[in-house]
């Protein structure tokens, strides 16, 4: 079964929403005019590490997007800088790196 989370945001400022699809976890955020720092709580997650796909702007006002591997432990949070007018993506496995 899919779901969506509301994880952080405010209208017209900021959201951040993570959506499962089957085992797999998609957490996306978008800022309008001010670059920003978020910290997400990861507790909708089942406790363990995940290896993630971390998508997010390269530069302020650039085309360009930048792709990272992070590793990401549940329960936790996951910190992002969000640049003006910027966002990210990221894609959590539904399989665990390794179990608490």
């Amino acid at each position: 079964m899919d779901e969506t989370r509301f994880l952080e945001g405010y209208p017209g400022k900021y959201i951040c929403l993570a959506r499962r699809n089957g085992p797999d976890w998609y957490i996306a955020g978008i800022s309008s005019e001010y670059k920003r720092e978020v910290n997400l709580d990861l507790g909708f997650l089942s406790p363990g590490t995940y290896q993630v796909e971390f998508y997010h702007d390269e530069e302020q006002d650039s085309q360009d997007m930048a792709l990272e591997t992070r590793t990401l432990t549940a329960p936790g949070t996951l910190n992002v800088t969000m640049l003006k007018n910027g966002g990210f993506v990221c894609r959590v496995a539904g399989s665990y790196v390794e179990r608490k």
